[in-house]
């Protein structure tokens, strides 16, 4: 009676952990698809900024800036031509992406002159940024962004606080190489 209530302890005790080690494994297998997700919503948007941004390197008009607001906010703007005329002029408007280090938040501003039509698209960003510098390489046309997001963007990852970073390259469509 006694080996028969040990053995069927030991077999619950094995199912148990079986399950806790899969749950654990989809929890985490289940969170790296969601930031993959929103990684990729990110950087096609990014891109796609850069891509329709308007201006000229050559006549101190660049399309590109970079805003540093205190100790926390980083802001990459991209001037866009609103009016048509293919000139980057005073009339042209801005689209910003801002990260907060503080509170992990990547906000897309479509218009910076109407603030509050902004589209937050993670709360888990540990790094942002546009490399080689910000603006736009200006020798190639080429920039490359970063951006690494983290369950518990406060703590170190781990195998239970996954971190996922991702790298994308794309080129200004206003640039020639003369």
């Amino acid at each position: 009676m006694m080996l028969g209530i040990l053995l069927l302890a030991l077999i619950l005790i094995t199912a148990l952990s079986i399950e806790l080690g899969a749950r654990r494994i989809f929890v985490n297998t289940d969170t790296e698809g969601k930031f993959l997700a929103e990684m990729t919503a990110i950087l096609t948007s990014v891109s796609n900024s850069v891509i329709r941004a308007s201006g000229s390197f050559a006549f101190g008009m660049s399309p590109f800036s970079t805003v540093i607001f205190g100790l926390n906010d980083y802001t990459f703007q991209m001037r866009y031509d609103t009016n048509h005329n293919l000139r980057a002029d005073s009339l042209d408007g801005w689209s910003a992406y801002c990260w907060n280090n503080t509170t992990h938040a990547v906000v897309y501003f479509p218009d910076t002159k109407v603030p509050e039509n902004n589209v937050t698209f993670t709360t888990h960003c540990v790094n942002f940024a546009i490399f080689p510098a910000f603006p736009i390489n200006e020798t190639n046309g080429t920039a490359m962004l970063m951006i690494a997001l983290r369950r518990d963007p406060e703590n170190e990852p781990n195998y239970t606080n996954p971190e996922l970073t991702g790298f994308s390259n794309v080129t200004f469509r206003g640039f020639s190489l003369r």
